[in-house]
């Protein structure tokens, strides 16, 4: 999501700052060896420390942040019982890093953590996986552009099973190195997490076996809205007709659903006519996007004459 400038009555944003410029909630009074951990914090990434110990939206993207700095930066969240977003995106955070960070998150207030293009592999997300079930405010965790396989992506299904009741509802896994095996494990956790609205897989080689058993889950799931399971080029995503036939049959099921991201994958005319019959039946559906696919000139006319039919617009479904 994005964000909007704010009024001129508040105070400019910054990197680091949050766009209310509120600063509140008291925490810990910290050590002065915390203290001196924190300045140091503070100086490199260009914020004062009264900021990283009360702002509610920790902007910290492409810093350098490395393993060392996680340290510091749990600590300051021990501290700061305000903080609700933490952005970490394209810095250099690996495993140790994760677990050191994974340790701040039960007694934190964070709902969206944010560790996109980093250098995380499964042992890292195993820790942070293991956070999951001990926090009841986290709602979004975003782990794309990293190195998780089917073994981190397991593990994170276990920790969405076991920590069911919790309000977790968004996951972000897009280009990572996720395969079938992976794919079924989160379709176990989708099938048994009752606030799941979002599960971003694309970019990640899943094939047909996958996508069957994530659309199987996906029908008995009463919130989810949004699945991607795109390619990362045209047509070198690996899902066929036989895995958009799965997916028709989601599409036709669920009444949550609105976005079905399925580009630059393998589908062909019958996957498309499939899909564009299911969408005929679903009004609640707002995207579906097969642009990329292997959908032919007179496929594609079909589609559109379905939809158009049903009274969807079409331009909506091929971008």
């Amino acid at each position: 999501g994005g964000f909007t400038t704010g009024s001129s009555s508040r105070p400019p944003y910054r990197r680091g700052m949050s766009r209310r410029g509120s600063y509140i909630g008291v925490g810990p009074v910290p050590s002065p060896a915390d203290e001196a951990m924190l300045l140091g914090l503070a100086k490199k990434v260009n914020l004062s420390v009264t900021e990283l110990r009360h702002e509610p939206m920790l902007h910290l993207e492409r810093l350098g942040l490395a393993d060392e700095d996680m340290d510091a930066l749990s600590r300051a969240l021990a501290a700061n019982q305000s903080a609700q977003s933490l952005w970490l995106s394209g810095n250099a955070i690996s495993n140790a890093g994760a677990a050191l960070l994974a340790k701040a998150i039960p007694a934190s207030s964070l709902t969206d953590l944010v560790l996109s293009a980093n250098e995380l592999q499964d042992d890292g997300v195993a820790a942070i996986a293991a956070s999951l079930s001990k926090t009841h405010v986290l709602r979004s965790l975003h782990l794309n552009h990293n190195e998780i396989t089917d073994a981190g992506a397991t593990t994170l299904a276990d920790a969405l099973i076991s920590s069911s009741k919790t309000h977790f509802a968004r996951l972000n896994l897009n280009s990572n190195r996720i395969a079938d095996p992976g794919a079924v494990a989160l379709a176990k956790a989708l099938e048994v997490h009752p606030a799941l609205t979002e599960l971003d897989l694309g970019h990640n080689p899943i094939t047909d076996v996958g996508v069957k058993a994530l659309a199987l889950a996906g029908t008995s799931s009463p919130k989810l809205a949004k699945l991607d399971l795109s390619g990362a080029h045209e047509r070198q995503g690996l899902i066929t007709s036989e895995g958009a036939v799965s997916l028709a049959s989601l599409v036709e099921a669920s009444s949550s659903l609105r976005t079905l991201l399925l580009r630059n994958n393998c589908i062909d005319d019958r996957g498309a006519a499939a899909l564009a019959v299911a969408l005929s039946k679903n009004k609640g559906l707002e995207e579906l996007s097969v642009r990329g696919n292997a959908i032919s000139a007179e496929g594609a006319e079909r589609m559109v004459s379905i939809w158009e039919s049903s009274g969807h617009m079409a331009q909506r479904f091929f971008k």
